[in-house]
């Protein structure tokens, strides 16, 4: 039996007969239509000029978002009765500071990760030092509705302060459009 692709050898295979057969031409219909598709091709996987200008920021922002509030959590345990005022103060500017490193698609994940950070930050300072308080699964889920609600003054306020940037980067973004 005979195969044939463009471009290859083509034969009987039992009688060891092969030939060189052209790829099928195509028509000036056929070229017109590629070239005019050619820069669409090309341009789908590139991105538009500026694009790329908050990308490869997603580390410091995540040590920012996670390290500020840990950081916090950990001096105020250090020197004092849990988590207080540094720790506050930590956990916003760590959730602003997040908001206004990244570019509009790290927003998404920002933006709503400040109030589980915080409790999060609460947590693990609080267990690790009173450890001896949380021996059980009944004092660590007493804890833990303590945590969260003495925490949700400071998540909604991170969480205010990071939409307060991305809405101030948004307003900065239309203004210089029209101007």
């Amino acid at each position: 039996m005979a195969e044939q692709s463009a471009g290859v050898a083509v034969g009987d295979r039992d009688r060891g007969l092969t030939e060189q057969v052209p790829p099928p031409s195509r028509g000036a219909h056929d070229r017109s239509r590629d070239e005019a598709d050619r820069p669409a091709r090309r341009s789908r996987g590139r991105r538009p000029p500026g694009a790329g200008a908050a990308r490869g920021r997603g580390w410091p922002a995540t040590v920012l978002l996670i390290g500020l509030p840990l950081l916090g959590a950990g001096v105020d345990e250090a020197f004092g009765p849990g988590v207080g005022l540094l720790f506050a103060v930590c956990a916003v500017l760590g959730c602003a500071g997040a908001a206004a490193l990244v570019g509009r698609a790290g927003w998404w994940w920002v933006v709503p990760a400040g109030p589980p950070v915080v409790l999060a930050a609460t947590a693990v300072a609080e267990l690790l030092a009173n450890a001896g308080k949380y021996r059980d699964a009944r004092s660590v889920a007493t804890g833990a509705a303590r945590w969260t609600i003495t925490g949700f003054p400071v998540m909604v306020v991170a969480l205010g302060a990071a939409l307060a940037v991305v809405l101030v980067r948004i307003g900065r973004g239309r203004g210089h459009h029209h101007g």
